[in-house]
């Protein structure tokens, strides 16, 4: 399991290298984490009970308004009596497209595919998300965004889940 993961980041990080190199955009990529999801994280967790979601996200330029997007999101649950708890792993590699007269600015639409594992259960699972939303470069790199969209997931059976994003990272 553990090499799996391994190799899944050193993929995405080696995708993320060889795009980069592709446009002549400012701006070429974006490190991020959703607030959102940390947020959810926060509030969830008390004495008894934990859940965790630590997304990592990142947008490369392919070309002035396409990008690549790969992301990798740890969610983890549990309680302190031990009776239920758990981990997934969700991976996801989408094409973004970007409106703004400067890259990774302005309204952004994107579409990604990817596959989530349940180490509790050993089970696979595909996921596909969609989203529409606004981001912003401030000063030297500051990246800031807001989207809105869902997340399809099929694992024994089908869910539709919203998903909001509030992005902070930094560009360069």
């Amino acid at each position: 399991m553990k090499k799996s993961v391994i190799v899944l980041l050193i993929v995405s990080l080696s995708a993320i290298g060889a795009f980069a190199e592709d446009t002549t955009a400012s701006r070429k990529v974006v490190l991020e984490t959703n607030l959102a999801y940390l947020g959810l994280s926060a509030f969830s967790t008390n004495g008894s009970n934990m859940f965790l979601v630590i997304p990592l996200e990142a947008q490369v330029m392919i070309s002035d308004r396409i990008s690549v997007n790969p992301s990798l999101t740890f969610l983890y649950f549990g309680n302190s009596g031990g009776i239920s708890d758990g981990s997934m792993l969700l991976g996801e590699c989408g094409i973004g497209y970007h409106s703004g007269r400067e890259a990774l600015c302005g309204w952004s639409a994107g579409i990604s595919p990817g596959l989530a594992y349940a180490f509790d259960s050993k089970l696979f699972a595909f996921v596909l998300s969609g989203e529409l939303g606004y981001q912003w470069i401030l000063g030297k790199g500051l990246f800031l965004g807001l989207s809105g969209g869902g997340k399809y997931i099929w694992m024994n059976g089908n869910l539709v889940i919203p998903d909001l994003k509030l992005r902070i990272g930094y560009a360069f």
